[in-house]
């Protein structure tokens, strides 16, 4: 994949993901989910990873998966998108800060702290 069509992927990816967003602000989670699911299929295609907005899908598809009552399915994907934020940067880093708040509250939601 070229440069050009890594940033044709990467706005593509930026849309879905604003898009998710809204429809999840308006309750249309299963909707947002499959745009999130597509964005992550699109990431998993590029040969250089784009870990700052691999981090944001796999984080917003831990909010869908949590607002869904999923949560071990919110666990996963908060930890992965907490991995990956710590690739991108470096464990402890302020961008973490919001994948451990989510992570905070799904196990507060679970009876797990």
């Amino acid at each position: 994949m070229s440069t050009f069509e890594n940033s044709e992927e990467l706005s593509k990816m930026d849309r879905l993901l604003e898009r998710s967003r809204a429809l999840r602000k308006n309750h249309q989670n299963v909707e947002a989910e499959g745009l999130m699911k597509e964005a992550l299929a699109i990431s998993n295609r590029m040969k250089t990873p784009e870990y700052g907005h691999l981090c944001h899908i796999l984080d917003e598809l831990g909010t869908i998966s949590f607002w869904n009552g999923k949560h071990p399915e919110a666990e996963t994907f908060y930890k992965a998108a907490l991995e990956t934020a710590e690739l991108a940067t470096y464990p402890g880093h302020s961008s973490v800060a919001p994948i451990l708040d989510h992570l905070a509250h799904l196990y507060i939601a679970m009876d797990q702290f």
